[in-house]
């Protein structure tokens, strides 16, 4: 939909998507580039202890004491000080009073809408179950009062912001990853790969050796350190292309750390990722990134098969580590015996970390939307 075409949803109840993770949630208007309310934690915050005295930062604390909880942007902001309490287990939505905390700060405070006789949609996790389903489409039409309930699996929705029906969606979250393939627009579940590691894994990983040169009085406390770690891995790290060369390692960088001490990070820019490759490095047992996808590829029909090598799709905020799309093309290719594809796209012009919620947005203009609707048991 062109910004000509669109319409405005404060005058019009124009549908509402919200793409949900195990650590963040999207949410915007069907219909736009980019969701309105990027990266909002998918979890509450409960305060450690409560402040004692109100000097102008604690009113600020005080205010979210008052209401119980703190939800948002306000978890970024006083993460230090919280308890986060998450919304999501593996993709799937495990805390229903968590849920409606967030979702009502997200359509109020967020995008100040009234959520009642709009159409939502949703995505999930492969993983989702029909109870699952069936519970998200309850708090939907008993909590949101929405007019008209869609769920759709994020990999079938990744693919179609890269405009293709047929592929393998390898969508790396924060604490898991999926390896996905889907034919003509619909998921091959026997198929599907769970890995059990993703970004959190890589930086928990950094926090536990970047840290270990500094003298021991000197180095961060844990919910700094993985702070720092995350913003390490985020900056700076990437995949290498032959990380047993050791080459990467040779120009060492340094990390600016809020105290201004330069903290050295050599080859954990590249060893941190990759953990997708070998998840051994941290003392995890898991099949490799590469092994998933040969495994997905090779539980679908034989005939489907060479359009699937051809068309790997790299998706979720994990999958942005530079040269990761080279390094699995080269590994696959590698093993194969079929032309081997890897694509890194950006749906939109838009990070792929968003693939899901832009593939939520474009279909409300497509034909294949109804197959999505989500019918209430006993409603």
């Amino acid at each position: 939909m062109t910004s000509g075409q669109q319409r405005d949803p404060y005058s019009e109840p124009v549908p509402v998507v919200i793409d949900i993770g195990s650590t963040t949630i999207k949410i915007g208007f069907a219909g736009e580039d980019y969701p309105r309310l990027p990266d909002l934690p998918a979890a509450v915050g409960h305060f450690k202890h409560e402040p004692e005295f109100p000097s102008d930062v604690e009113r600020h604390h005080y205010e979210i004491y008052e209401r119980g909880y703190a939800v948002g942007y306000e978890i970024t902001m006083e993460r230090a000080f919280l308890n986060i309490q998450h919304l999501c287990e593996r993709g799937v939505v495990k805390d229903w009073d968590v849920m409606d905390k967030v979702v009502r700060y997200f359509f109020i405070a967020g995008l100040r809408v009234d959520p009642a006789s709009r159409p939502v949609l949703i995505t999930c996790s492969p993983a989702a179950q029909q109870g699952d389903i069936d519970a998200m489409a309850r708090f939907m039409r008993d909590k949101v009062r929405a007019s008209e309930i869609y769920m759709a699996p994020q990999p079938e929705l990744a693919l179609r912001a890269s405009g293709m029906e047929t592929g393998v969606v390898v969508d790396l979250g924060d604490t898991t990853g999926w390896v996905v393939p889907v034919v003509d627009g619909d998921m091959v579940r026997p198929a599907i790969q769970l890995f059990p590691l993703g970004g959190r894994d890589v930086t928990q990983y950094i926090a536990q050796h970047a840290f270990t040169r500094l003298p021991e009085g000197e180095r961060p406390w844990p919910p700094e350190g993985l702070i720092l770690a995350e913003d390490i891995k985020e900056q700076m790290c990437y995949v290498a292309a032959d990380p047993a060369a050791g080459a990467e390692s040779a120009a060492e960088q340094g990390y600016a750390m809020p105290d201004g001490r330069e903290l050295p990070v050599g080859s954990l820019r590249f060893m941190g990722p990759e953990l997708l490759f070998d998840p051994a490095i941290a003392g995890k047992q898991a099949p490799p990134i590469d092994a998933l996808v040969r495994a997905a590829i090779a539980g679908c029909p034989g005939d489907v098969r060479p359009a699937l090598w051809r068309s790997i799709v790299l998706a979720g905020g994990t999958s942005l580590f530079p040269g990761l799309g080279t390094r699995l093309e080269k590994v696959l290719q590698g093993r194969a015996t079929t032309p081997v594809k890897v694509l890194s796209p950006e749906p939109r012009g838009q990070s792929r970390q968003y693939s899901s919620w832009i593939g939520g947005s474009m279909l409300f203009s497509s034909p294949a939307l109804q197959r999505y609707r989500v019918g209430i048991p006993g409603g």
